[in-house]
């Protein structure tokens, strides 16, 4: 054998061995958005979805639910293909389109027997979540304010989170200011990502925090669309991840300019309390939802004062339960 094919030889084994291991040798994409070419084709699509309906397949474990840290002994619901939708996905968008927004995920036994809403609403200034599964019962709320504030405690599902992972609201274009994003590149092979860094200030203390990354898809073949989310509190510890999957279109009333899609495959994980929710929607429609839809104080079951637990209640300006 000569020393060329002795090479090849060499070559072709140390690439066998690479594939047999499950190393990735796949090029870096030649194509490369700007951060501002990515957020400009974001908010495109963002942009033509003010309101948003959508039917809603739930599997959950529900994070710590109680002071003590105990967990809601619940494991309900499902996304098989063979289930039936358990839920219900509403979203309303505020005055400002870099701001707050109606919203609410709603977990059903029946047509008529809600067992959880986790929401936010413009109106009365407030995001919760309140659960009632059998004989456990719960509810926290906070002031639309002070969420995300240092010193507010955390909330087992935080609406404002559930939101953002939807991808239909609008990510800032003016990179001069606060709330801002920044990008780098990750080029780990077969992990290429465009990686949008959000960037905004507590509103207490005005300090600069990190709140989320969110990573787009980076390849010369499929559109740049976010496939990952990680958020963090404001001393800078991960508190969820989300995993986002299956792009379908949204059904636009009335008709918009261009195809407008998001993620119908959603799954969700709080590291510290070790529990995870799956999300699979369908029938998406940007048909009106009214703002009644969103409200806390109109659906939530009667509960004792010391059920009803405040996560903001040690930060300014502290307001009376809704």
């Amino acid at each position: 054998m000569t020393a060329g094919w002795k090479r090849a030889a060499l070559v072709t084994g140390v690439w066998s061995l690479l594939a047999a291991a499950g190393c990735c040798t796949e090029p870096r994409p030649e194509t490369m958005l700007s951060l501002t070419e990515l957020v400009a084709a974001h908010n495109a699509n963002a942009a033509q979805v003010p309101h948003l309906w959508a039917r809603a397949k739930i599997q959950a474990t529900f994070p710590a639910a109680l002071e003590s840290g105990a967990k809601i002994p619940v494991s309900w619901g499902s996304t098989s293909p063979l289930a039936s939708p358990n839920g219900l996905l509403l979203m309303a968008k505020g005055p400002d389109p870099l701001g707050q927004h109606d919203f609410v995920l709603i977990g059903r036994e029946t047509a008529a027997v809600e067992l959880f809403r986790v929401g936010a609403s413009l109106e009365e200034g407030v995001y919760y979540f309140w659960y009632g599964f059998g004989d456990k019962r719960g509810a926290y709320w906070g002031r639309n304010d002070y969420a995300g504030a240092a010193g507010a405690g955390g909330m087992p599902v935080n609406p404002h989170d559930l939101l953002a992972v939807l991808n239909v609201t609008m990510m800032p274009d003016d990179l001069t200011k606060l709330p801002a994003v920044a990008m780098t590149m990750r080029t780990t092979p077969c992990e290429y990502a465009y990686v949008i860094s959000h960037i905004d200030r507590d509103p207490i203390t005005q300090q600069i925090l990190f709140r989320r990354e969110t990573l787009f898809t980076w390849s010369d073949d499929e559109p740049a669309r976010p496939f990952e989310m990680n958020f963090f509190d404001a001393n800078g510890l991960r508190v969820m991840t989300a995993k986002l999957s299956d792009y379908k279109l949204i059904a636009a009333d009335p008709p918009a300019k261009t195809q407008v899609v998001m993620p119908t495959d959603i799954e969700i994980v709080w590291p510290e309390a070790d529990s995870r929710m799956h999300i699979v929607l369908s029938e998406m429609s940007t048909k009106k939802v009214p703002a009644a839809a969103f409200r806390f104080s109109d659906h939530a079951p009667p509960l004792p004062p010391e059920q009803v637990i405040q996560v903001d209640a040690g930060v300014p300006a502290e307001g009376p339960a809704p």
